[in-house]
C-alpha cells in the first residue's frame, strides 16, 4: 500500500513539473495572470503609490495612427481636476465639439463610494481644460457616456449594465443637465452600449456575460423597438476582441470599430476592425491590422493598459482621446 501511495505522489508531482513547465514555456492564461500581477506588485512598489486610469491626448497623420507626442504631456485629465469626488480616477473619454469649444465627458470612478458617475470638463484650445462637475448620478454606476447629436438634439447613452439595461438620456441644458428617456434594452448586464446610423437604421453594438460576448441589436427608430441581429452572438467565448472601446467610426468610406482587448486581464489594450458588411441578416468584419492601435506602453501613466480610443479630425490634424491605467513618471 504504502509503495502505490508513493508511487501516485510521485506521478502527481511529475504531471506538476510538466504542466509548470509548459505553463511557463508557452505563457499560458496561469503564467500570464501571475506575470503581470507580479509587474503590477513591482511597479507599485518602485512608485509607492496606487495605479490609477487616466486620460491622454494622441496625435497622428491619420485617424488610425496616432501616438503619445510629448509635447502633450500626457496624462491630460487626471482624478485630481475633479473637485466634487474624493479619490478619483478618470477614464472613457468622449469628445464633443460645439461653438468653437471643446466638451470631454468621461467617467469619473471615486474609490470612496466605489462607483462611478460622468464628469465634464470643457476647453478652448485642448490644452487647458477646466473640469466642471459631475453631470450625470445615478445609484448605480455609470461610465462610457456614448454622447451623440441627433435632429438637432442631444442625446447620451451611458453604460448602466449595473442597472440590467440600456439607458436613453437627452440634454435639457446641453451639456451640463440631462434627463432620463427610456430604457432601450433591458434584462442582461449590457457593456459599453455603441449606437450609431447606417443606410436608415439604428445599430447598438453591446457586450454580454461579462467581457468575452457581442451582440448587436437595431431599430427603425433612436428609441426603439430594438431587434436582435439574426447571428448574434456576433462573438462568443473571446475576450479579445468583443467589447466596444469607443464610438463606431468612418473613415475613407470605411466603418471602424474599436474593441477592448480584455485577455488575459481587463483593459490590455484595443484594436481597430472594418466592419465590412452589415444588414439585418448579415454581419461580417476584418481585423484592421496585426498590431493593436494603442497598446500599454510598459512605463508611466500608461503603463499597464489602455481601453478606449475616440478620434477626431481637429485644427487640420488627426487627434484620439485615450485612457490609460499606469503610474505617473518618477
Amino acid at each position: 500500500m504504502k509503495n502505490k501511495a508513493g508511487l501516485k505522489y510521485l506521478l502527481i508531482l511529475f504531471f506538476g513539473i510538466f504542466a509548470g513547465i509548459l505553463i511557463h514555456k508557452y505563457q499560458l492564461p496561469p503564467y500570464v495572470n501571475i506575470k503581470n500581477l507580479y509587474n503590477r506588485e513591482i511597479l507599485q512598489t518602485k512608485h509607492h503609490i496606487p495605479s490609477n486610469w487616466s486620460i491622454g491626448l494622441f496625435e497622428g497623420e491619420s485617424p488610425l495612427a496616432v501616438f503619445d507626442q510629448k509635447s502633450n504631456s500626457n496624462p491630460i485629465i487626471t482624478g485630481e481636476i475633479v473637485k466634487d469626488r474624493d479619490s478619483s480616477e478618470v477614464a472613457d473619454p468622449f469628445l464633443i465639439v460645439e461653438n468653437n469649444k471643446y466638451y470631454l465627458f468621461f467617467e469619473v470612478y471615486s474609490k470612496s463610494i466605489k462607483q462611478a458617475d460622468i464628469g465634464l470638463a470643457i476647453s478652448k484650445d485642448l490644452e487647458n481644460w477646466e473640469y466642471q462637475k459631475i453631470i450625470l448620478d445615478e445609484d448605480f454606476h455609470l461610465s462610457y457616456p456614448n454622447v451623440f447629436k441627433y435632429q438637432n438634439e442631444w442625446y447620451m447613452i451611458p453604460e448602466s449594465s449595473n442597472d440590467f439595461s440600456v439607458r436613453l438620456y437627452k440634454a435639457i441644458n446641453f451639456p451640463f443637465e440631462w434627463k432620463f428617456e427610456k430604457r432601450l434594452l433591458s434584462g442582461y448586464r449590457f457593456g459599453d452600449p455603441t449606437i450609431f446610423q447606417y443606410e436608415n437604421k439604428w445599430w447598438m453594438f453591446v457586450a454580454t456575460t461579462g467581457n468575452d460576448a457581442l451582440n448587436l441589436y437595431y431599430s427603425n427608430e433612436l428609441e426603439g423597438p430594438w431587434t436582435a441581429h439574426a447571428m448574434n452572438p456576433l462573438i462568443k467565448n473571446d475576450p479579445d476582441n468583443s467589447r466596444s472601446a469607443g464610438k463606431i467610426f468612418t473613415y475613407e468610406n470605411k466603418i471602424y470599430r474599436f474593441a477592448q482587448d480584455d485577455f488575459p486581464e481587463y483593459g490590455n489594450q484595443v484594436w481597430a476592425f472594418e466592419i465590412t458588411q452589415l444588414s439585418a441578416e448579415i454581419y461580417s468584419e476584418k481585423i484592421f491590422s496585426e498590431n493593436p492601435i494603442i497598446k500599454k506602453s510598459g512605463k508611466g501613466w500608461n503603463a499597464l493598459g489602455m481601453h478606449h480610443f475616440d478620434p477626431h479630425f481637429v485644427n487640420g490634424k488627426w487627434i484620439a482621446f485615450v485612457d490609460g491605467f499606469g503610474y505617473p513618471e518618477e
